[in-house]
């Protein structure tokens, strides 16, 4: 199995679900 690492992320208030996500906090979406 090969080992992955996320580098870098992204996040904007706006886009494919009308910015419904951007309330919630980055570290919340990775767990």
């Amino acid at each position: 199995m090969k080992t992955v690492y996320i580098i870098d992320a992204i996040r904007t208030p706006i886009g494919r679900y009308g910015g419904a996500l951007s309330t919630v906090r980055p570290d919340d979406l990775l767990a």
